[in-house]
C-alpha cells in the first residue's frame, strides 16, 4: 500500500432515500445548491455532470471554494468520481479524489466514499473526515423523505 492510500478516508452512510433521489442530489446543479453547505446564503453551485465535466461550489463569505472534474459517472452502477480541488485563505490542495458508490439497501440508499490524497500523516485524512460528515448529514437532511416531521425537503 502507498503512502498516499496509508491515510486515505473512507465513509459509509445508509440514507432512507431511494438511490435515484441521492443521485440527484450529487450531480445537478439544483440538487447541490438545495444542501450542500446550505448553512450560508452566498454558495454558488455549477455542475456538468459527465466524465471530463467540472463542478464548483463556493461560498464567497467563507472564503472557500471545491472544485474538480469527472472522471467517471455510470449511474446504473451509482459510482461518481472527481478530482477534489480545496481552496480556502490557505491555499489549494493537489492530486486528493473522491469516489461515492451509491447500492440500494433494503432501507434507501447506502452512500460509500473513498477521498485520497497524496497524504503522508492523518491529519489531512481526519480534517476530511469532519467535513464529509457534515456534508452527509446535510445529504440526509434533504434526501430523506421519512422524517419525523413527516415532510422531505428535496425532490419529496
Amino acid at each position: 500500500m502507498t503512502d498516499d492510500m496509508t491515510h486515505a478516508l473512507q465513509l459509509e452512510v445508509d440514507l432512507a432515500a431511494p438511490v435515484g433521489r441521492v443521485w440527484t442530489a450529487l450531480t445537478t446543479t439544483y440538487g447541490l445548491r438545495a444542501w450542500w453547505w446550505a448553512e450560508w446564503e452566498d454558495v454558488r453551485v455549477a455542475v456538468d455532470a459527465r466524465v471530463g465535466g467540472t463542478y464548483r461550489i463556493e461560498a464567497d463569505s467563507e472564503g472557500i471554494v471545491v472544485a474538480g472534474e469527472y472522471t467517471d459517472v455510470d449511474r446504473g452502477s451509482g459510482r461518481l468520481a472527481f478530482t477534489w480541488v480545496w481552496s480556502d485563505s490557505d491555499g489549494t490542495s493537489v492530486g486528493e479524489s473522491c469516489t461515492l458508490v451509491l447500492t440500494e439497501i433494503a432501507s434507501g440508499c447506502r452512500v460509500s466514499l473513498d477521498h485520497t490524497g497524496p497524504w503522508s500523516d492523518p491529519a489531512p485524512a481526519e480534517r476530511c473526515r469532519v467535513e464529509w460528515t457534515t456534508i452527509l448529514e446535510q445529504l440526509r437532511g434533504a434526501v430523506e423523505v421519512a422524517r419525523p416531521e413527516g415532510v422531505g425537503r428535496l425532490f419529496g
